[in-house]
């Protein structure tokens, strides 16, 4: 099969200028969101139709941790969800640690999608990890009030230890 998209995977480095070879890496990113979306719609529909334990056969076939093929097969999934991201995803505007963060965030608190989204096709995974978790923390609304209240409420005084005697020594 050829793919007319391909030519950046048949390129010999050493003989293109820098600026050829910057083209060929951002072409490679946006083949890569293309296969990662496409990984991830496979990936839901397994676990759809068989259920928890989807990925288990990733780890020998796909030689991946077994907690990277979970966390794949919840990505895949946590996309089905977020329709514009997975669309993203596909169009290489994002990368799959962008989804992975982005669906993590869907799964535990509600999220502007867009506004996220656009966070995360300006910035690196490592910052849009930050952003998010700002936005999960109401930063943004209360300047961090909502979440120092909700690890306030977590909080545990730890148990006393009662305190260490010590034998006297005679002297």
């Amino acid at each position: 099969m050829v793919c007319a998209h391909c030519a950046p995977l048949d390129v010999e480095p050493k003989s293109l200028p820098v600026a050829d070879l910057e083209n060929a890496a951002r072409e490679l990113g946006r083949l890569r969101g293309r296969v990662d979306a496409a990984e991830a719609k496979v990936l839901a529909e397994l676990a759809q139709r068989s259920g928890p334990g989807a990925e288990s056969f990733l780890p020998d076939d796909l030689k991946l941790s077994t907690r990277d093929a979970r966390v794949r097969v919840q990505t895949a999934t946590g996309l089905t969800e977020l329709p514009v991201t997975a669309a993203a995803l596909a169009q290489g505007e994002i990368t799959a640690e962008h989804a992975k963060v982005l669906t993590r965030a869907a799964d535990t608190h509600p999220v502007d999608e867009a506004a996220l989204l656009a966070a995360a096709r300006a910035e690196p995974a490592d910052t849009f990890t930050k952003t998010v978790r700002r936005h999960q923390n109401g930063l943004d609304d209360d300047s961090g009030a909502a979440a120092f209240e909700r690890l306030r409420g977590q909080r545990k005084a730890p148990k006393p230890t009662p305190p260490r005697t010590r034998p006297r020594t005679p002297t």
